[in-house]
């Protein structure tokens, strides 16, 4: 009889597809397949969580492909088909890109005065009705208010040409019914929102079309219940506004969009405090030699992705010192849609792996890293599909991830995780896995005041199917069931010569609620034919935990520990084995953390 030992394995390091197989040795719980499972920051491989619809309405009353989402005041707003909607519950949708100017008390005119910016009235309250820096509509024409003097005197930021006779009505911005005529935003593509906080008690939104179809499309409510009011407006010349840019962002309390068709390497940013206008002294734009891929806000300064290049526009709020400043000229961005701040980098797919952009001691500095070396076959698989695919992303801040989805439309759609976290080994890294059949038209996440006091985060995503989901809820995918598979890197124990029999493995892990069946196989000598390969052993025996506040009186089992330890008697024999771990079901999610195998050892051959 030969020595009997035993090995713990702790389940860590994600995906590795790149090691060698000694080098696997050295981190013997890294995995070969890992779907539909993320490397916990608690330690393990857990089980995702699935996504349930957020409320019953398809937003636009159609099945419509869901082109942005972003969570708002005590809602979501979602842009699809040729509109802008907003809900509180998911079960009806108004459509917000309308008129929503209301017509003032009393009538205007414009008077020449040096310029024709001078507003007289008759019978009209401009003390209460308007606002100084808000806007009013006069014949048509949009213009901010410069000053308010009285009910009859106001004093316009830019002139009206020519001035407006006597007797017309004017309109201030602001309504307590969404019934104005809809300012259509016809062949609207996937979109991005950029969410300007200071910009009243829930801030502004600013939706761009990716198509470079439809103007910037401003958004913003005030007040709740009865009291609630709405805001449209569609940023034209009267704004001074680029039309039609492709992308958005916040930096400096300002308005930046870029991409537009006649312009499409040009930066534009708005006046400072005011992301409606462009046409103030703190407003500027600036142009590069490649068109714009996407643009993302880096600490004090907007960094710039093209496709083969990236760059960072600094000192926005100093006029003389504005300037933009060359990272790299080497790589840029593979995709629209992939580039997400997490742990204070910038996150992004580039045309070589997944990098990250860091900044560095010294002020000003960045530095750039490849951090998927691990799973280069699967980023290869993913630069492929990069024509014809839709990707979009997100970051789970509150578990340190990552998360990058590609698809064509609906169906079974593939994405990765990356989960920033201290390994076994005691060094901080990232550590990743795929997902399946999840497919994403859009996503976003929040972790601001707009969330319940007992929720860390809420990220949404759009659906081609016309409804908007709640993502990383549930413990299916709208009521699919899921599928997921773990399967070690094949592991030798030390010695690939000596023969093993293996007796019992020990499974250590968390359950999280109801607790579903796991399936586990073992495959010895990489699955060689000439070795037996027994049959898989079910898992039925680990007991369910009952969480409060989802527990049901009745029918969870209460009186489960959170922790489990599973003994299962295995057989077989071979130089290596990998174990594979498998589950289809719609129970809790659950984490797998370590094994304990107990095995003999026999003759060296």
């Amino acid at each position: 009889m030969g020595q009997q030992t035993a090995q713990v394995i702790n389940l860590d390091g994600g995906l590795d597809l790149t090691s060698t197989h000694y080098m696997l040795q050295q981190a013997p719980g890294t995995a070969s397949i890992l779907v539909n499972y993320e490397p916990s920051i608690e330690g393990g491989y857990r089980r995702i969580n699935g996504y349930q619809k957020f409320g019953s309405g398809l937003v636009t009353g159609s099945p419509n492909t869901i082109l942005a989402t972003y969570p708002y005041a005590d809602g979501v707003v979602a842009v699809a088909g040729s509109g802008i909607y907003f809900s509180t519950n998911g079960d009806a949708w108004l459509q917000v890109n309308r008129d929503t100017y209301t017509a003032g008390t009393g009538t205007v005119e414009v008077a020449l005065s040096g310029t024709y910016i001078q507003v007289n009235g008759t019978g009209t309250a401009f003390t209460t009705e308007y606002e100084v820096g808000g806007h009013i509509r006069i014949a048509g024409n949009i213009r901010k208010i410069a000053a308010i003097v009285s009910d009859t005197d106001m004093v316009l930021d830019s002139e009206i040409s020519g001035g407006v006779s006597a007797g017309a009505t004017a309109y201030y911005n602001g309504t307590l019914t969404l019934s104005g005529s809809v300012i259509s935003r016809n062949t609207q593509g996937f979109s991005e929102i950029a969410w300007l906080e200071e910009d009243g008690e829930y801030g502004s939104l600013s939706i761009v079309d990716r198509n470079g179809n439809a103007n910037i499309g401003y958004f913003k409510i005030t007040g709740s219940g009865a009291s609630r009011k709405y805001y449209y407006d569609d940023l034209d010349e009267d704004f001074a506004a680029p039309l039609a840019p492709r992308h958005a962002a916040i930096l400096s309390r300002r308005l930046i969009v870029a991409n537009r068709d006649s312009e499409k390497s040009t930066v534009f940013w708005s006046d400072r405090f005011d992301n409606q206008r462009f046409d103030g002294a703190s407003a500027g734009s600036v142009t590069l030699v490649e068109p714009i891929i996407e643009i993302k806000p880096f600490k004090d300064r907007l960094i710039i992705f093209c496709r083969n290049s990236i760059h960072q526009l600094v000192n926005i709020d100093t006029p003389e010192a504005t300037q933009v400043l060359e990272i790299t000229s080497n790589t840029g961005a593979a995709v629209e849609g992939s580039v997400q701040e997490l742990g204070g980098d910038l996150v992004f797919l580039s045309h070589d792996g997944i990098r990250t952009l860091s900044a560095t001691d010294q002020y000003g500095d960045v530095t750039l890293g490849v951090i998927s070396r691990k799973i280069d076959p699967y980023i290869k698989e993913i630069l492929f599909a990069v024509s014809g695919n839709n990707f979009c992303s997100t970051v789970s801040r509150y578990k340190n991830q990552y998360r990058l989805f590609y698809n064509a439309s609906s169906g079974s759609g593939l994405g990765l995780i990356a989960t920033y976290k201290l390994g076994s080994n005691g060094q901080l890294g990232w550590q990743w896995s795929k997902t399946q059949d999840m497919a994403p038209s859009c996503i976003s996440s929040i972790t601001n005041n707009f969330i319940p006091d007992d929720e860390q985060e809420r990220i949404y995503h759009g659906g081609y199917d016309g409804y908007v989901y709640r993502h990383d809820v549930g413990n299916t995918f709208d009521g699919t069931i899921i599928t997921s598979k773990l399967k070690l890197n094949e592991i030798d124990y030390g010695d690939i010569g000596l023969k093993k029999t293996l007796h019992y493995v020990r499974l250590f892990g968390n359950v999280e609620g109801e607790m579903g069946d796991i399936d586990m196989k073992i495959t010895y000598d990489f699955d060689s034919q000439e070795t037996h390969q027994p049959d898989q052993y079910p898992i039925t025996t680990i007991d369910s935990v009952a969480i409060y506040g989802d527990a049901i009186f009745g029918t969870s089992k209460f009186g489960g520990v959170a922790r489990f330890s599973e003994r299962i008697l295995v057989d077989g024999s071979g130089f290596s084995n990998s174990f594979l771990f498998s589950s289809y079901n719609s129970s809790a999610p659950y984490s797998i953390n370590s094994l304990y195998v107990d095995y003999r050892i026999g003759a060296k051959q």
